[in-house]
C-alpha cells in the first residue's frame, strides 16, 4: 500500500502504482463506505481484494489506450497519403442512402469511414489537417483519396443533392484547409481525366482544321485531297 489521497470524487486508493477510486469500490461492494479507505492498511483480506481490483483496472486500462492507439495510428496512415479529406455528417441517412452513397465513393477511389471524433483529433496533431479539429462536432465520418484530390467533395456534393442529411463540414485539398463553403467550390472542379480530356480535344482541334484548309487548296488545285483526322 503506497498512499491515501483525497480527491474531488472521495478516497481513491494507490496500490501497486493504480489508482483505484473508493466510491466504484462501494459499489461493489468490497468496501462499505468511504471512510473505510482510512482502515485499510490494518485490513490484510481487504487489501488483497483491493490489488486484485487494481491489477484488473490497470490492465483495463492498458488495453484500452492500446486500442484507441492502433485507431489513430490508423487514421494517421490514411493521412500521409491522402490528396484530399472531406469531414461530413451523414447521421439521418438510411441505410439505402449510406450503401449507395459508399458504392459512389468507392466507385470514384474514395474510401470512407466513420472514426471518433477524439481519435480524428489526436490524428490531426501536428498534420495538414490539424485545422479540421474545431469542425469535429457532432457525429462525424472521413472521405479521402490519394489519388483524386477533388474526387472526396465532387461525389459528397453530387449526392447531398438528393440526400439532404448529408453535410459536408469542411475539407483539406492538397494541404489547404477549406470550409463547407470553399468545398462546396472544390466540388464544381471537373475530375483530373475530364480536364485531361479537354486538353487534349483543344490541341486536335487546330490540327484538325489545318488539315480541312489543305484539304480544300489540294481540290482546288484538283490534287486528290488528304483524309481529315478525326476529332477526339
Amino acid at each position: 500500500m503506497d498512499s491515501l489521497n483525497k480527491t474531488s470524487t472521495g478516497v481513491v486508493v494507490q496500490v501497486i502504482g493504480a489508482v483505484v477510486d473508493v466510491d466504484a469500490l462501494i459499489e461493489k461492494g468490497i468496501v462499505k463506505n468511504p471512510r473505510d479507505g482510512v482502515k485499510i492498511l490494518g485490513n490484510g483480506q481487504l487489501t488483497k481484494k483491493l490489488t486484485v481490483q487494481a491489477n484488473a483496472f490497470s490492465a483495463s486500462a492498458v488495453a484500452k489506450i492500446e486500442a484507441k492507439q492502433v485507431v489513430v495510428d490508423e487514421i494517421k496512415s490514411k493521412l500521409e497519403k491522402a490528396e484530399g479529406v472531406v469531414l461530413v455528417s451523414s447521421r439521418g441517412l438510411t441505410v439505402g442512402q449510406d450503401t449507395e452513397m459508399r458504392k459512389a465513393l468507392r466507385g470514384a477511389g474514395v474510401d470512407f469511414k466513420v472514426y471518433k471524433n477524439t481519435m480524428m483529433n489526436f490524428a490531426f496533431k501536428g498534420t495538414d489537417f490539424e485545422a479540421l479539429a474545431p469542425y469535429l462536432e457532432g457525429p462525424s465520418a472521413m472521405a479521402y483519396s490519394d489519388t483524386d484530390a477533388t474526387a472526396p467533395a465532387r461525389v459528397l456534393a453530387e449526392f447531398a443533392k438528393k440526400a439532404d442529411k448529408l453535410q459536408i463540414k469542411a475539407g483539406v485539398v492538397e494541404g489547404t484547409v477549406y470550409d463547407a463553403t470553399g468545398m462546396a467550390k472544390i466540388a464544381d472542379i471537373p475530375s483530373r481525366e475530364v480536364l485531361l480530356g479537354r486538353l487534349l480535344g483543344s490541341m486536335q482541334s487546330p490540327i484538325a482544321n489545318l488539315a480541312r484548309v489543305l484539304n480544300q487548296i489540294a481540290e482546288k488545285d484538283g490534287a486528290p485531297a488528304a483524309e481529315a483526322p478525326a476529332e477526339a
